[in-house]
C-alpha cells in the first residue's frame, strides 16, 4: 500500500513537473512569437516608409525639373517678345527679297541683335536658335543668314525628300508655342523643336517663325533619364509635346497615362511602373515621368531574403534558447529549495551583521551631536533620521553617569562595560530610542528624547536613574551618580544639555545621586566658561555657524550674568577669556587678501576697545560671517578627492582617517562620496593606485615590481597583482613588457 502511494506521489510530482514545464515552454514560445511578429511589423513598416519617402523625393525632383522647363520656356517667351520691340527686325521681317534696299544691312543689324541676346538662352538645354522669314524664305540666326533650302540641305543636311514638309511645319506654326518631333527631318530619334509663330503673339504684322532646337541629351540629364526613366509631355488637348523613351517593353499611351489613379502628391503605381504627374505653371502642359519600380528596390537594397533568413535563424535560435531555459528552470525542486534556504540564511546573516554594526554607528552619531561638531545641516538631518529622531517637537536631555565600585574587588573593564550596557538597556526604555557611550572606564553619556505629550520628562529620567542605581548596588555593589542637563528643544543645541550634565554631575553625592542642572546653586564667585565651551565657541566661529554662536553667547550670559551675577573683577576675567577665544579665531586666518584685511581691520578695531558681552558677541558674529563667506563650498567631496590624489600612496589611507581629517562621520562620508562621485570610496581609491601603477609601468620598463605595490599604497603584493589583473586584464609584468 505504501509502495503504491509513493508511486502515486512520484507520478503526481512528475505530472506536475511536466505540466509546469509545458506552461513555461508555452509562455516563452508566446513571448518569442510576439517578438517575431513585432519584428515583422517593424520591418514592413520601415520598408514601406522608406519606399514612400523614396517616391516623395523622386516627386520633388520631378517638380523641380518641371519648374526648370517652365523657366526655360519663359526665357524663350521673353526672348521672342523682345524681337517684337525691335523696329529693325519688324521692318526686316516684312521685306520680300534680299535685293530690297537696306535688306542686307537690316540682316546684319538683326544678326548683331541676336548675337547680343544669345546669353539669355546660353545656359539652357538648347542646341540652336533660328528664325524663319516667311516672305523672304530665308533663315537667320546669330551666326548665319541663308536661304531656307540651303540651310536645310547644306547647313543641317536634313532628309532632302522632307524639305517641303519642314517648310510646311514652319508655315503652320501656332503662336502659343509647341514642341514638334523633327526626327523625320533630322534622321535622329528624339529630336524636338520648340516652334512659335511670332506674327500670332501680337498684332504687329511680323511674318516670322522662331524655333529652338532642344538638346535632348541635356534634357535627359536634367530628368535623370539615363537611369531608365521615361518622360512624356502632353498639352491640354492631349497632343504629345515631348517624349524620351527608355529601353524596355513597358510603355503607356497618353490616354492610359491620363487615366491612372494618382494620389494627392501626383504618384500612381501601375504594375512594375510608377508614374509621377505634375502640371506646368507656364502653359497647359502636363509632365509624366515613368520610373521602373525596380529602381526603388535597387536604391533601398533588397533585404527581403536576408530578413527572411535572419527571421528563420532567430526563430530556430529562439526555440533552442526556450528549450535551454525551460531545462534550466526545471531543476529539481529540492535543489531550488536548498538554494532558497541558503539565500535566506545569507540574508539573515547579513541582517545580523548590519544590526551588530548599527550600535557603533549610532554611538558615533551621538558623540558628534553632543560634542557639537556637526557643521552641515544636511549631515545633521541624516544623523537624526538614522537615530530615529526625525519627529517634530521632540525634547532632548543629556545625562552624565559616574559609577563607583563600593568593594575592593575591581571588575574587568570588559565585564564592567557589559554590565553597564545591559543595565542601561534594561532600565532606560521609552517611546523613543536611548543612546549612550563611554568616555572613560567609569563614565557614561546618555542621550534621551521625549515626545511632546510626555508630562514630566525629568521625573521619568529620575525614576530610570534610581532603578538603575538600585539594580547596580544590589547586584554588583556599584554606586551610580547622574547629572542631567537642561531641556533642548532644538536638536542642534543638544550639546548645551551635554555640557550642563557634565557640570551638574560634580554636585552629586550618595544622598543625591540624581541632580538636574536647574537644581545647582550657582556660586557667584565662579566663572562659567570651561575649556569645553571655549573650544566649541571657537569651532562654531571658524565653521561659520551663526545660530550656534548666538546660542553660545546666550548660554554664557545666562550662566554668568542671570544665574551667578558675577562681580566686576570676575566679569573682567570672563570678558578677557572670551576675547582670547575670539583672537584665536581672528589670527587663525593665514595670508589674508586685501579685501579680507579690510574686513579683519574692522574686527581689530572693535577688539581694541573696552570689551563687553554685546560687543564680543557682535565680533563673534562678524568673524562667523567672515569664515562662512571665505570658506570653501559646503560640499567637502572635491576637497576629499584632491586630498586622495595627493595622499593615495599612503597605505594607511582609509575612510576613518578621512572622517577624522574632515570632521565628518564615516557612514555619512561614505554616503556622500558615493552620491557625488557615483562609486564607492574603496573603488575610487583602488583606481587611483592602479592607474598610477600602470602609468609607472608604461613609462619605465625597468620599474621594480617588488617595490611598486608599496609605492602606490598596497601592503600585499598578491592583492596588488590580483586587483591589477582584474582592472586591466593583464599582469603588471605583462604591461611592463608591452611596447609603448
Amino acid at each position: 500500500m505504501t509502495t503504491n502511494s509513493t508511486k502515486t506521489s512520484e507520478r503526481s510530482i512528475k505530472d506536475g513537473r511536466i505540466s509546469l514545464s509545458t506552461r513555461i515552454w508555452l509562455t516563452y514560445s508566446v513571448f518569442l512569437l510576439l517578438c517575431l511578429v513585432l519584428a515583422i511589423v517593424l520591418y514592413s513598416s520601415t520598408t514601406q516608409n522608406a519606399r514612400e519617402m523614396y517616391w516623395q523625393q523622386e516627386m520633388t525632383q520631378h517638380e523641380s525639373h518641371v519648374q526648370a522647363i517652365d523657366s526655360y520656356l519663359r526665357i524663350m517667351d521673353n526672348y521672342t517678345r523682345q524681337l517684337l520691340n525691335d523696329s529693325t527686325f519688324i521692318r526686316f521681317s516684312n521685306m520680300k527679297s534680299v535685293r530690297e534696299k537696306g535688306a542686307m544691312y537690316a540682316a546684319y543689324q538683326t544678326m548683331e541683335t541676336l548675337s547680343s541676346r544669345i546669353f539669355s538662352w546660353a545656359g539652357m538645354p538648347v542646341a540652336e536658335n533660328h528664325i524663319y522669314l516667311k516672305r523672304m524664305g530665308y533663315v537667320i540666326s546669330a551666326s548665319q543668314f541663308t536661304e531656307a533650302r540651303q540651310y536645310y540641305l547644306k547647313y543641317r543636311v536634313f532628309a532632302p525628300e522632307r524639305y517641303e514638309g519642314f517648310i510646311s511645319m514652319l508655315q503652320t506654326a501656332s503662336g502659343m508655342g509647341e514642341n514638334i518631333d523633327v526626327s523625320s527631318f533630322t534622321g535622329k530619334a528624339g529630336s524636338y523643336f520648340y516652334v512659335r509663330d511670332i506674327d500670332s503673339i501680337l498684332n504687329r504684322n511680323v511674318p516670322a517663325v522662331i524655333w529652338f532646337e532642344w538638346d535632348v541629351d541635356s534634357l535627359s540629364q536634367l530628368f535623370a533619364l539615363e537611369k531608365d526613366y521615361r518622360l512624356t509631355v502632353v498639352d491640354g488637348l492631349g497632343r504629345l509635346q515631348l517624349q524620351i523613351p527608355f529601353e524596355g517593353d513597358d510603355e503607356l499611351s497618353v490616354s492610359e497615362l491620363e487615366a491612372l489613379p494618382y494620389d494627392s502628391l501626383g504618384i500612381a503605381h501601375v504594375g512594375e511602373l510608377v508614374c509621377l504627374r505634375d502640371e506646368s505653371s507656364f502653359n497647359d502642359w502636363t509632365y509624366y515621368s515613368m520610373i521602373p519600380q525596380r529602381l526603388c528596390d535597387e536604391s533601398l537594397g533588397n533585404y527581403d531574403l536576408l530578413f527572411v533568413a535572419m527571421l528563420l535563424l532567430a526563430t530556430l535560435s529562439g526555440l533552442a534558447m526556450v528549450t535551454v531555459m525551460v531545462r534550466r528552470n526545471m531543476r529539481p525542486i529540492v535543489q531550488l529549495n536548498d538554494q532558497l534556504v541558503e539565500a535566506n540564511r545569507s540574508n539573515e546573516q547579513m541582517a545580523q551583521d548590519l544590526e551588530r554594526q548599527k550600535p557603533l554607528v549610532c554611538r558615533s552619531y551621538t558623540r558628534m551631536l553632543l560634542s557639537g561638531h556637526v557643521a552641515s545641516e544636511r549631515e545633521f538631518q541624516f544623523m537624526m533620521n538614522a537615530l530615529g529622531y526625525d519627529q517634530p517637537k521632540l525634547r532632548f536631555y543629556a545625562m552624565f553617569l559616574t559609577v563607583f565600585n563600593q568593594e575592593e574587588t575591581v571588575l574587568d573593564r570588559k565585564d564592567f562595560h557589559e554590565i553597564m550596557s545591559t543595565a542601561i538597556d534594561r532600565h532606560f526604555t521609552g517611546d523613543l530610542p536611548v543612546y549612550y557611550y563611554s568616555t572613560l572606564v567609569q563614565e557614561y553619556v546618555v542621550l534621551t528624547a521625549f515626545k511632546p505629550d510626555v508630562q514630566d520628562p525629568l521625573m521619568q529620567l529620575q525614576q530610570w536613574v534610581l532603578n538603575l542605581h538600585n539594580d547596580l548596588a544590589q547586584r554588583y555593589s556599584l554606586w551610580l551618580c547622574a547629572g542631567v542637563g537642561g531641556e533642548a528643544t532644538q536638536p542642534m543645541n543638544v550639546w548645551e544639555s551635554y555640557e550642563q550634565a557634565r557640570a551638574s554631575v560634580r554636585y552629586t553625592s550618595k544622598r543625591h545621586v540624581f541632580i538636574p542642572y536647574e537644581m545647582i546653586h550657582k556660586d557667584s564667585q565662579t566663572i562659567y566658561y570651561p575649556i569645553e565651551i571655549s573650544a566649541k565657541l571657537l569651532h562654531f566661529i571658524t565653521t561659520g555657524n551663526s545660530p550656534q554662536v548666538s546660542e553660545m553667547f546666550a548660554l554664557i550670559h545666562r550662566e554668568n550674568i542671570e544665574q551667578r551675577s558675577l562681580p566686576d573683577p570676575l566679569l573682567e576675567f570672563l570678558l578677557s577669556d572670551l576675547k582670547n577665544t575670539l583672537l584665536k579665531a581672528r589670527f587663525s586666518v593665514s595670508a589674508p587678501t586685501e579685501t579680507q584685511k579690510e574686513r579683519l581691520s574692522q574686527v581689530d578695531e572693535k577688539l581694541s576697545g573696552r570689551p563687553n558681552l554685546a560687543l564680543l558677541e557682535n565680533v563673534g558674529l562678524m568673524l562667523c560671517d567672515f569664515f562662512r563667506e571665505t570658506a570653501e563650498p559646503s560640499d567637502p567631496i572635491p576637497e576629499v578627492q584632491q586630498y586622495l590624489k595627493e595622499h593615495f600612496t599612503d597605505s594607511a589611507m582609509c575612510l576613518s582617517l578621512l572622517s577624522e581629517r574632515f570632521h565628518i562621520s564615516e557612514s555619512y562620508l561614505s554616503h556622500l562620496f558615493k552620491e557625488r562621485t557615483g562609486c564607492n570610496f574603496s573603488v575610487y581609491l583602488e583606481d587611483l593606485r592602479l592607474n598610477e601603477a600602470a602609468r609607472r609601468l608604461q613609462a619605465d620598463q625597468d620599474c621594480s615590481l617588488q617595490s611598486l605595490f608599496e609605492d602606490v599604497g598596497y601592503n600585499n603584493a598578491t592583492s596588488f597583482r590580483r586587483a591589477f589583473k582584474k582592472k586591466f586584464g593583464i599582469t603588471p609584468s605583462a604591461m611592463r613588457e608591452t611596447p609603448k
